[in-house]
């Protein structure tokens, strides 16, 4: 996991991480998700951890997660596949990043959970969440984008949420906040 960038690309993959190798997660450098119009789907539980990068550039994420220990780069081609429920994307650990998510792309959900990060918008236009929005450490700015969180609640037990020009509408969740 020191170097190296892992790929997911064509018609999107099925990533089952064997649990009694890696307690359900697996560690590497640099992950890439390029794969089109398609959802690669991880196996509801298991994780795959970045150590380097996230790079989002087509397709989606569907099931698991993928934690992001460091930065995350998301492509405005990003429309989170033909998967009608979406992956989470956790964003944790100590370093210091700021990742800029363009309006008109699709998300799987997002956890921010790293007190040096912040997360901002840019463009106007929308940006859907495909499930929750949890902001527990860390900053999310929304700027002039709206927002649509279309399954599951925006929760905020932690960080700053700063709001935007932009509208912020949830279709079928709630909201939290502790």
């Amino acid at each position: 996991a020191d170097s190296g960038r892992v790929i997911f690309d064509g018609s999107g993959s099925h990533i089952d991480v064997n649990s009694s190798a890696f307690p359900n997660s697996v560690t590497f450098n640099d992950i890439q998700i390029n794969s089109g119009g398609f959802s690669n789907v991880i196996q509801t539980g298991d994780v795959l951890v970045s150590t380097g990068t996230v790079d989002l550039v087509t397709g989606g994420i569907q099931g698991g997660t993928i934690e992001a220990r460091g930065n995350v780069t998301v492509a405005p081609t990003f429309t989170q596949g033909q998967s009608s429920t979406g992956g989470i994307l956790a964003i944790t650990g100590l370093a210091t990043r700021t990742i800029t998510i363009p309006a008109g792309v699709v998300m799987p959900g997002i956890t921010l959970d790293a007190s040096a990060a912040t997360i901002n918008t840019s463009g106007t236009g929308t940006i859907q969440f495909k499930e929750k929005l949890e902001l527990r450490e860390g900053t999310f700015s929304q700027g002039n984008a709206n927002l649509l969180i279309q399954a599951l609640p925006f929760v905020q037990s932690g960080g700053i949420f700063n709001a935007g020009s932009g509208t912020f509408t949830l279709n079928s969740g709630g909201l939290t906040v502790t």
